[in-house]
């Protein structure tokens, strides 16, 4: 991008920033190729340059593309837990713990979070010692994302 730059700028009489934003600079141009004897001349063609704003439509390529745990530590844990995740995007997350019948007993809305990694604190110290599934729900405006892990509580 830095070499359309400065083709740009020296279109544009020498002078950055010499065009407006947002106005198209057409450069017309051919490619000649030799092997030192002879020679290839390409037919005319037309670049239309213009100057704005440099964006991507290509994806971070560190950022993730859907929800995915990272786990929680401490795991066994006594009284509190971290679970650990990584959003594609700004979501709303909630997340519900349940024990093994199925029933839901703790749950914890996280509000917005914004992309990239999050972390929710899960009180353990009301429940029982055992194993605990929970499922971390992120709503974003793409869609929702859901993933599930297990954890353990020993005191």
């Amino acid at each position: 991008m830095a070499s359309a730059a400065a083709i740009f700028d020296s279109l544009a009489a020498h002078e950055p920033g010499g065009v407006p934003f947002q106005t198209p600079v057409t450069v017309f141009h051919r490619v000649i190729t030799t092997d030192g004897s002879l020679h290839t001349i390409g037919p005319v063609t037309e670049t239309t340059f213009v100057r704005g704003t440099i964006t991507s439509n290509e994806p971070d390529p560190e950022a993730p593309l859907a929800l995915r745990l990272r786990g929680n530590y401490p795991n066994p844990f006594a009284d509190a837990t971290t679970v650990a995740f990584e959003l594609p995007a700004t979501s709303d997350v909630r997340l519900e713990v349940f024990d093994l019948l199925g029933r839901s007993v703790v749950t914890v809305d996280a509000g917005q979070m914004s992309g990239s990694t999050g972390e929710v604190e899960v009180d353990g110290s009301s429940l029982p010692n055992g194993t605990y599934l929970y499922r971390v729900t992120a709503r974003a405006a793409r869609g929702v994302s859901v993933a599930t892990g297990s954890m353990v509580l020993m005191r």
